[in-house]
């Protein structure tokens, strides 16, 4: 796959369509930006925006893939379906190294979560043995739970979990996802291809603001109103936290399925 003759193929099917570029991007449930470093030849479209661009674009799969307009398709030599088998091949060998340098930086992401969370804790344990207060062990007996298991959700979410479902998923109507440990059931919600992203990224920001603010909040909360945190503080921060982890999964579950 050349990417400058695929970007330019994209954008001038584009326009004999007559779409902008936000237009295309909205279709296909992905940023302008996307759609521009394509055409630009900066970037190649994902795997799985291959058959839905080309439907968009009123092309072949295999004319995206070399990059123009094929007279006819039919026709090919057996040599010349074979170049096109191997440009597909080394197109998805792409997706590895890219996706390497992504966890990368999740990794980065994930190691300043638990760095803040241990700082919290250490600076906790300061204002307890200046103060005796009791907030470190009042909090640790209730979101501390909820803060450790973000942190281990999260080390499986940025780490380790797959980013593509398999391909069963975009041709039945499933509304369950299970991947070892991980399991998630939403009636309402058709898991894919096309809102899995979406979901991981509500989940990967979930876990980010969860492990870093679970404490801090609670921590002022029960030291400027320790009469309310005392009777229902602990139920609020619960369905604070359940709320920020399936409401956000749901809206952009159900926006981009």
């Amino acid at each position: 796959m050349n990417k400058e003759n695929t970007g330019r193929l994209i954008a001038q099917a584009r326009k004999e369509r007559g779409l902008t570029q936000q237009q295309l991007a909205e279709k296909l449930h992905i940023t302008a930006k996307a759609v521009s470093k394509w055409e630009t030849g900066v970037s190649i479209p994902d795997v799985g925006l291959l058959i839905p661009l080309a439907e968009e674009l009123g092309l072949s799969v295999t004319e995206l893939l070399e990059g123009r307009r094929a007279a006819a398709p039919e026709d090919r030599t057996p040599e010349q379906v074979e170049d096109i088998v191997k440009s597909a091949l080394a197109y998805s060998e792409q997706s590895p190294e890219a996706e390497r340098k992504r966890r990368k930086k999740r990794a980065l992401v994930y190691g300043l979560c638990v760095a803040a969370a241990a700082l919290e804790l250490g600076g906790l344990w300061l204002l307890e043995a200046r103060t005796g207060l009791g907030l470190l062990a009042r909090l640790l007996s209730s979101i501390g739970v909820l803060e450790l298991l973000s942190l281990l959700f999260g080390a499986y979410l940025m780490l380790l979990i797959p980013e593509r479902l398999p391909g069963y998923y975009d041709e039945n109507e499933i509304s369950a996802v299970s991947f070892g440990a991980f399991r998630m059931n939403m009636a309402g919600i058709r898991f894919n291809n096309r809102n899995w992203p979406h979901i991981l990224r509500a989940l990967r920001v979930w876990c980010v603001l969860a492990a870093v603010l679970s404490l801090p909040l609670g921590a002022a909360w029960a030291a400027f109103f320790p009469a309310a945190y005392g009777r229902w503080g602990w139920i609020a921060l619960l369905l604070l936290f359940l709320g920020g982890l399936f409401v956000p999964v749901y809206v952009v579950g159900k926006k981009y399925q």
